[in-house]
Parts: structure tokens; C-alpha cells; sequence
């Protein structure tokens, strides 16, 4: 039935199939996603939980009162006509899996996202109540430094040095095709809520796809910001048109034009987000809470409210990706951002230097060190 509602969109023709991870988790969610191993190259990860799993999981926390969910709920559930019994419903969990560049965004992940949302495993799965949106935890980078908490730090860094030498007419495409992977699986494509699990730093691109989820908590001490404006770039990934949606145009304004870091209460107060949780597990489980609650509902109505929830956001969205691709190559062929861009080039590889100097430094010490107590 919502197959004939939510129109898919024809603006990426996908040239290969990503494969992505099903789990029929008996499992907490969180032994369940992070015990496992992953294959590198898998940027999107895909889990789904039974409903009264996560019941389970989110009973044996102390923060969680599960009384309003129990035996009684679920044989009321089993026995009332056209609902899906609740016993029978999942909770997806969509993980972007590149922690250690921060969960950033490159043409491979939106190939997989894009792959994912489409698949079977979601569009025709009648068991599917809701999805959580998060990021992979932090990890090392290339040098062995852990790197921040995030849900994504946004468009790869070597994804926009790329389009600076490309030309006008790759770019308008490559940026379309790069946005309408998120953002047309999200609006139009996913038949269920999604809820943006932020347990980290959003930030640009990753920041616009959180806005385009369906409900949002963030962890306290995360922060967010749509920086674009800060590298030379104008903004993208639907923020033009979905921040003011979220928190109208005076703020929007104010977070598009100046690329200011919002704590993650400031983004409550703004309507960014609905809850603030202290801790990354704490807003985990707030995400689950949310999932569950909405899992209560009749499948039937729950779909058909949120297609017209998501309707006025949907009518405007392609012609908002048209229209910041096309304001992005600007950006790409101006001179400003060019010298922004390398500024922030040299400025990485100065840093490695630096570290690679200081490790050479401590490495020679402890040599000195070492020969020193032999004699």
C-alpha cells in the first residue's frame, strides 16, 4: 500500500549493488553491533532488532521504566484487528561505518546507503517499525590518535579536493547524484520513522542528513555545525530547505551564514534536536525508547501519517538539490574557496609532520635511553 504513496526517485541510477549486513539480532543492540566484525569497505551497516529485544534491553537499564510495556500490551496488540502484532515488529539500525575519518561522507557510502534503502530488507518489509540513523564509535586514524565521537563530520575531505579539478558540468552531476543518495531514501523512498541517534559531532553534509530524519536526539556534550560556509562552500545535502523547516528562517540564517558550532542544548532550544541525553548510551536508548513507542502504534496508520508528515518537505527537495549543486560549482570554481581548501590541506599535512617529527623525537630519546643504560 505505501509502495503506491511514497514516490522513489530517478535522479542516481545506481551502477552497482552494495552489499549490506542483516542481522536477525536475538541480541542487545549494543553487544550485537559492536562485537562483530566488519568488513572496511562496508561504509553503511544494517541491523534489525526484534521489538521485544530491545524491550529487554532497555528494561535491564535503570533509566528506563518499561511498565506502560508489557505482557498485557503485547497480547492486547495480537488481538486487535489490523494491528501488526507487536511481537512480530523490528527495529532497524542503519550505522555509517567509517570511524575512523569520523564517519565522513564519500561517493562509496552513498552508493551503499542508497543500495540499502531501496532493498528489499526495508521498502517491502512489513515487520519494520522504525529505523535508527547513527554513526560507528570512534576509532584511531591513520597515525593512532582517537579521533572525536561523531555521527558524521560531513563530506570527505578528498571527495571536495577532487571537485576543485573537476569540471562544471561533473561537479552539478556528481553533487546532485552525491545528495539525492541521502536525502530521496530518507524522504521519499523509507516507509517507517527515522530516528537520528547522534552520539557524536554533526557536521555538514552529515548535519543535513540528520535534519532530514524524522525525529533527533543528541548526546550532551556533541556539538553540530553546518560549516560549509567557512571552507568557501555553499551550503548542501537539503539544509537550505530543511533547517528552516526545523527551526525557521531567522535561525537557519544564522547557522547557514555564520558556520557556528551549536552545543547540543542550544540545538534543543532551537528545535533541531527533541532530546538531549548525557552520555552515548543514554542516547542510545533514548533512540530505542522512541523506536519502541512508535512500534506500539497500528503499522497501517503509523505509515500513512508519516508519508503526511514528510509531504511538504518532499515537494520542495529536488528542486533544493538542483539548486545548491548548482550553487556549489560556483563555489568550486571560486578562487576563495580554492585557497580555503589548500589552506586546510597544508595545514593537515603540517600537522602530520608535526607528529610524525614529535614520534621520530620520542623514538630517538628512548633509543639514547636505551643505550645509555647498557653502558
Amino acid at each position: 500500500m505505501m509502495n503506491s504513496l511514497i514516490r522513489k526517485s530517478t535522479l542516481l541510477n545506481t551502477r552497482k549493488v552494495a552489499s549490506v549486513m542483516f542481522l536477525g539480532a536475538k541480541r542487545g543492540f549494543h553487544s550485537s553491533m559492536m562485537s562483530r566484525q566488519t568488513d572496511p569497505n562496508q561504509y553503511v551497516q544494517f541491523d534489525e532488532l526484534d521489538v521485544t529485544d530491545c524491550i529487554k534491553m532497555l528494561a535491564s537499564n535503570s533509566n528506563f521504566n518499561p511498565s506502560d510495556i508489557h505482557e498485557m500490551d503485547l497480547k492486547l496488540s495480537e488481538e486487535k484487528s489490523g494491528f501488526t502484532p507487536m511481537t512480530h515488529k523490528t527495529i532497524g539500525v542503519i550505522t555509517i561505518n567509517r570511524p575512523e575519518k569520523m564517519n565522513s561522507l564519500c561517493p562509496e557510502t552513498a552508493v551503499q546507503f542508497k543500495a540499502l534503502m531501496e532493498s528489499s530488507r526495508i521498502t517491502n518489509n512489513n515487520r519494520l517499525a522504525a529505523i535508527i540513523l547513527t554513526g560507528a564509535p570512534p576509532a584511531p586514524d591513520s597515525e593512532g590518535k582517537m579521533n572525536h565521537p561523531a555521527f558524521s563530520a560531513g563530506g570527505d575531505y578528498d571527495f571536495l579536493l577532487e571537485r576543485i579539478d573537476d569540471t562544471p558540468f561533473n561537479n552539478a552531476n556528481r553533487m546532485s547524484q552525491f545528495y539525492d543518495s541521502f536525502l530521496s531514501p530518507l524522504l521519499r523512498i523509507c516507509p517507517v520513522p527515522t530516528i537520528a541517534c547522534m552520539s557524536g559531532h554533526a557536521v555538514g553534509a552529515g548535519l543535513g542528513i540528520a535534519c532530514a530524519t524524522d525525529i533527533r536526539v543528541m548526546e550532551a556534550t556533541a556539538k553540530m555545525s553546518f560549516n560549509f560556509v567557512k571552507i568557501g562552500l555553499s551550503p548542501g545535502m537539503g539544509s537550505s530547505l530543511l533547517l528552516p523547516y526545523l527551526v525557521g528562517h531567522q535561525v537557519a540564517s544564522y547557522m547557514l551564514l555564520t558556520g557556528d558550532l551549536i552545543t547540543a542544548q542550544k540545538a534543543k532550544e532551537y528545535g533541531v534536536v527533541l532530546d538531549v541525553m548525557e552520555g552515548a548510551t543514554a542516547c542510545r536508548h533514548r533512540s530505542f525508547e522512541i523506536a519502541v513507542q512508535i512500534a506500539k502504534s497500528s503499522h497501517i496508520a503509523s505509515r500513512l501519517c508519516l508519508h503526511a508528515l514528510r509531504v511538504q518537505k518532499i515537494a520542495g527537495i529536488t528542486a533544493c538539490m538542483y539548486r545548491e549543486s548548482d550553487a556549489q560549482v560556483q563555489s568550486f570554481a571560486d578562487e576563495e574557496m580554492k585557497s580555503l581548501i589548500m589552506e586546510m590541506k597544508d595545514k593537515e599535512e603540517r600537522r602530520k609532520a608535526k607528529k610524525q617529527q614529535e614520534k621520530e623525537e620520542k623514538l630517538r630519546l628512548a633509543k639514547e635511553a636505551a643505550a645509555a643504560a647498557q653502558q
